[in-house]
């Protein structure tokens, strides 16, 4: 949603100001909520629709595609970038906590030795198979 108040921002360009003064600020506030609930409602319908779903996709996939092989890598970057941000911190303590699980398993195998050694000599118990 914020995006696309920000994208009704960019739209009124510099006559932004003039449009705030004339309708008044939490107005203006509103018909971007408002914009983007619409916005909403009418993609949900739209695709909702099984019948426009496949007499468009060929057409809408082409089209994406040869959109995003003309962007810059920075531009991809900012587009895939909100699809990612608000799951940015699941995936970085998902990360965090893929890396220690591996960690912790690498270092066991590595000192798989010098732990069973370790065990024998101060009598701890060693499951059969290790």
């Amino acid at each position: 949603r914020k995006h696309v108040r920000r994208v009704v921002d960019e739209s009124l360009g510099v006559t932004r100001p003039v449009v705030q003064l004339a309708v008044g600020s939490k107005e203006y506030d509103r018909l971007k909520e408002s914009v983007s609930e619409k916005a909403f409602t009418l993609t949900a319908t739209t695709f909702d629709d099984p019948a426009f779903n496949q007499s468009r996709a060929k057409i809408v996939r082409e089209h994406m595609t040869e959109r995003m092989e003309q962007l810059s890598p920075k531009e991809f970057q900012y587009l895939l970038r909100p699809a990612f941000e608000e799951e940015e911190l699941k995936l970085i303590l998902l990360g965090a906590l893929l890396g220690f699980g591996t960690g912790v398993a690498q270092f066991v195998w590595v000192f798989k030795d010098v732990w069973l050694r370790w065990a024998a000599e101060a009598g701890v118990p060693i499951p059969p198979g290790l």
